[in-house]
């Protein structure tokens, strides 16, 4: 299983949204969405789970806005509708919740079915009562915890594989490298699947940032020993900020022309090639959804080869 922990901005939304809708990722994939507020974009991805029961994910307790709880507060004061609606889909049966390790332990009434996400500095709260613990539906585990091996229930790897850099034009002396192997532990190590933040990394959607100079994509492969490898695919007239179309197409002619990436076939992959042959620049919001649904369905297909 592979549990991807996505922002809840527009674009992550909707690469979960429309994979669901196309039947592309399935029961192998459990994405778990960081709201950073509650959006309409949100909700719509919520019933679309719900109307084919597709598990998913919600992290009760943000690092990086108001408490789910509190949000649900001021949407009932704000828009009594959408609360109802909104309450009603979380009732479905596929919806779990999601709690940061210190939170959770300490909320141990709602405890029950739920997923812990245990990082590196919050895994001393982690408690070993069989009546708390037996309750937990996974642990999600940091794998720069210290005392990782602690966690035996259901524990699922996670990591932050991405290479952040602050400006896009410096992906271009990364080249392929490994971004990760965590799912070639399943089974061993008594780890049940992997997660990780996707082609993103694990950032503050809080922090702007202006016109880039640049333009990266970011896309993933399995190497022949099935190891995730990652490539970025950086535009070249990086000078100033100008035509920003003019680098999207220089980015987008290195995806057509990688070797790498020649014989896959995902949906997201697809409207890569698509745009470049309709030379038509769809925005970078869209492009950073199309690169995470490639990144899903590349993770969907490989668990159901393994089954």
């Amino acid at each position: 299983m592979y549990m991807p922990i996505l922002l809840g901005k527009q674009y992550e939304l909707l690469a979960v949204r429309e994979l669901v809708e196309k039947e592309l990722i399935g029961e192998n994939i459990l994405p778990i969405i960081d709201p950073t507020s509650i959006s309409t974009t949100l909700i719509k991805t919520l019933e679309v789970c719900s109307d084919d029961q597709f598990t998913i994910g919600i992290l009760m307790n943000s690092d990086y806005s108001d408490h789910f709880d509190e949000q649900l507060e001021q949407l009932k004061e704000d828009s009594p509708e959408q609360f109802e609606v909104l309450i009603k889909l979380l009732s479905e049966n596929n919806f779990i919740k999601v709690y940061d390790g210190e939170f959770g332990i300490y909320d141990r009434e709602n405890i029950e079915n739920s997923i812990i996400l245990w990082r590196p500095t919050n895994l001393e709260f982690y408690v070993e009562e069989d009546s708390i613990k037996n309750n937990i539906r996974y642990n999600v585990v940091s794998s720069k915890a210290v005392e990782f091996d602690k966690v035996e229930h259901n524990k699922v790897i996670l990591s932050d594989p991405f290479i952040r850099k602050s400006r896009n034009a410096d992906y271009e002396g990364l080249g392929n490298y490994l971004f990760s192997e965590d799912h070639l532990k399943i089974d061993s190590l008594s780890i049940f699947g992997s997660s990780d933040y996707s082609t993103v990394g694990d950032i503050n959607p809080n922090l702007g940032g202006g016109p880039a100079r640049a333009v990266a994509f970011h896309l993933l492969y399995f190497n022949p020993n099935n190891q995730l490898m990652i490539n970025h695919y950086v535009s070249d007239s990086n000078d100033d900020t100008r035509n920003l179309a003019l680098k999207v197409m220089e980015a987008l002619e290195k995806i057509i022309e990688c070797p790498n990436l020649t014989l896959l076939h995902t949906d997201g992959l697809s409207q890569f090639r698509e745009s470049y042959e309709e030379k038509r620049n769809r925005g970078l919001g869209k492009y950073k959804q199309m690169s995470i649904m490639h990144h899903l369905e590349l993770m969907n297909d490989f668990f159901i080869n393994l089954q």
